[in-house]
């Protein structure tokens, strides 16, 4: 056998260089810097070998998107996914969208993983391009680590893109939260606790004198921001209140379970109480737009077909029993306090060892590297009571559904007789810790077990 040692092949003349024979072997690692183009098979004969994609571990999503349930959603994004994978880690209430590669080519994927702790909008990367088979549509991955895989199936422009992986866990979680600082709260310290909501690591209040339910960001969710935290007299009757809210996409039939894990050792002699809010509201608009309606009820029309379809759908025959005009809105405040918690087994060990407390209320050098860690305190709620209750609401139709148009109902505003209905329930998770304590790295996930539609 002769060996051939050379740094440059060249052809001759043209652009095509031939290698016959049937068995070309290239140990080592063969770089090709152009594309490959084969008429049979590629062959990976031994275990661990095959395709490796490039991965981009950090991607944030960008802009806003204008929702339109019945029609072509729009979004102003500057971020554009490439091919490959796609690990989405930033998202916050006024950056949720992003868009497929600006240059659809036919046969090539690209993965996507939602890690951001929000639901993130993806639209074709084109005008004019489609998803699923629908042209200006978007898909809705949710924050639950799963790897959802798109495939370019037209070219050229504006491209067709098709999401194989479309199912959805019954899980979604949000980022890792933190470090979070719990002080002494600035505000009125009588109720001897300072509340606390988070959303994911970029919407969280913290430190206020006491939880305001907010139930007004239900109140017009198609021209609403869909995620928010904050504190301040929103409600006018409780300064220093927390609100905060996430709207759930796609709908949550019902929820089963909240966990909440934090990395605070379980031994530490300080606990968290949780609680959950669910603000709820019927909202109408002039039939195909997002312009507010104020339908007038009378007679035979407070009670519509769709929304009594609609509320027991979701099992939420409590509405049925009214016979008032529909704008019914309103808060559910369910408690459920564990300061003691759970303890995830294993040995706890402690971030910091070293760490010194400037208080006797400072529990800073209780917290692990990670919430989860072994031998730190983490919390569940169980809504399974709440879900077998027919007159409670609470966890049940999260999100915003499109349930139909009354006809023939005059609204004494703009006159129109022809409204669209929506439904909106959020989703928000409260926590509060006593006014003395102090905890400087506080770290939190949240995960929710629900039910689809």
């Amino acid at each position: 056998m002769s060996i051939l040692r050379t740094n440059n092949i060249q052809p001759y003349s043209g652009d095509t260089f031939t290698i016959s024979g049937s068995f070309v072997d290239v140990p080592g690692v063969l770089t090709v810097e152009t594309s490959i183009t084969s008429s049979g098979d590629l062959r990976f004969p031994n275990m661990g070998t095959g395709v490796v994609n490039p991965v981009a571990p950090n991607v944030s999503a960008s802009g806003t998107s204008s929702l339109n349930f019945n029609g072509i959603s729009t979004t102003n994004t500057t971020t554009f996914l490439d091919y490959g994978v796609n690990v989405i880690s930033y998202s916050t209430g006024e950056d949720y969208c992003v868009k497929l590669p600006l240059i659809p080519t036919k046969g090539k994927e690209l993965t996507v993983v939602n890690l951001s702790g929000l639901p993130v909008h993806i639209f074709p990367g084109v005008e004019g391009g489609s998803i699923n088979g629908i042209v200006g549509g978007d898909a809705i991955l949710p924050s639950d680590g799963i790897a959802y895989k798109f495939i370019c199936w037209e070219n050229p422009l504006p491209g067709g893109w098709s999401l194989v992986s479309n199912g959805t866990s019954n899980i979604v979680q949000s980022d890792v939260i933190g470090g979070l600082e719990i002080s002494q709260s600035l505000y009125d310290t009588s109720f001897f606790n300072n509340h606390h909501v988070a959303i994911n690591n970029n919407i969280y209040a913290l430190n206020g004198n006491r939880v305001s339910l907010a139930t007004i960001f239900a109140w017009n969710p198609l021209n609403s921001i869909l995620h928010d935290a904050g504190i301040g007299s929103f409600d006018f009757f409780t300064p220093g209140a927390v609100w905060g809210f996430s709207t759930p996409d796609p709908v949550w039939k019902n929820i089963n379970s909240v966990t909440l894990y934090t990395n605070l050792d379980f031994n530490s002699g300080v606990g968290l109480n949780m609680s959950y809010d669910s603000n709820f509201n019927h909202s109408y608009y002039q039939a195909g737009t997002n312009i507010e309606s104020f339908p007038l009820f009378s007679g035979p029309n407070s009670n519509p077909t769709a929304i009594q379809q609609f509320e027991n759908d979701y099992e939420i025959p409590f509405f049925n029993n009214l016979n008032l005009p529909y704008y019914h809105a309103g808060a559910w405040w369910v408690n459920h306090y564990y300061e003691g918690g759970n303890q995830v087994p294993g040995t706890f060990t402690p971030v910091d060892p070293s760490y010194t407390p400037i208080s006797a209320q400072d529990f800073t050098g209780y917290l692990s590297a990670n919430p989860g860690d072994p031998g730190t305190r983490y919390y569940t709620l169980d809504f399974t009571s709440i879900n077998n209750d027919t007159t409670n609401f609470v966890g049940k139709g999260c999100g915003t559904s499109f349930i139909g148009t009354l006809n023939n109902v005059q609204d004494g505003i703009s006159l129109s007789n022809s409204h669209d209905v929506y439904f909106c329930n959020t989703f928000s998770l409260h926590f509060q810790t006593d006014a003395p304590v102090y905890i400087n790295g506080l770290k939190l996930k949240i995960v929710v077990d629900y039910t689809p539609l």
